[in-house]
């Protein structure tokens, strides 16, 4: 605080200016201040920032292709299995350019479950079938099948396409059938991923 000195409207101090000298009301404390305009650009700029985001999203699909669901077809070479109450299978892609990622999942039910006979095949999306170079691939893909009966029970497997519309499985001594790598019953899966061009 300054030096007081005694001037004609009473004791002030010497560094406060005139207009804050005793007998006037002195300036509120804090200051008042009109949050507005800041709350505006803050608005605005989560606005910009929301449609960066979305813009964004839709680059990701221009670029990348939409996630699609299917439901696929699981057959075997003589008789094809069923797969019971509660069972899943259900497939997910998207195309990019020529190439078509694809994940697939297969369960079966709890009930009225029966395995088929032969060799297990799935089918792929619609519309999207594999190219005459694809056709020549060893492998596109791999997965791994769970035997829920005999707990933590696991087989690798790799992905091949049986032909334009359709992949089959194989394991380390033959291909998936209603019998290999096991007996498939109550609750037993198998899921992977491929990649192919279409």
């Amino acid at each position: 605080m300054g030096l007081w000195v005694i001037e004609r409207e009473g004791i002030v101090p010497r560094d406060i200016p005139d207009r804050f000298k005793l007998g006037q009301r002195p300036p509120v404390w804090p200051p008042q201040v009109d949050l507005k305009p800041v709350t505006d650009r803050l608005t605005s700029a989560e606005s910009r920032l929301l449609t960066a985001e979305n813009d964004i999203d839709t680059l990701q699909v221009q670029v990348f292709g939409a996630w699609t669901f299917y439901t696929p077809s699981l057959t075997a070479s003589v008789t094809n299995p069923t797969l019971g109450t509660g069972s899943v299978i259900q497939g997910l892609y998207r195309v990019i350019d020529d190439l078509v990622n694809l994940s697939f999942y297969v369960q079966f039910g709890t009930s009225g479950v029966n395995p088929g006979d032969g060799e297990y095949r799935l089918s792929l999306p619609s519309g999207f079938p594999a190219s005459t170079g694809s056709l020549t691939a060893w492998f596109i893909g791999g997965g791994v099948a769970f035997d829920w009966s005999v707990a933590a029970r696991r087989e690798l497997f790799q992905v091949e396409l049986f032909n334009s519309t359709t992949m089959k499985f194989h394991l380390k001594d033959a291909t998936m059938f209603h019998n290999n790598p096991w007996t498939w019953a109550v609750d037993d899966r198998f899921g992977g991923s491929i990649t192919y061009r279409t």
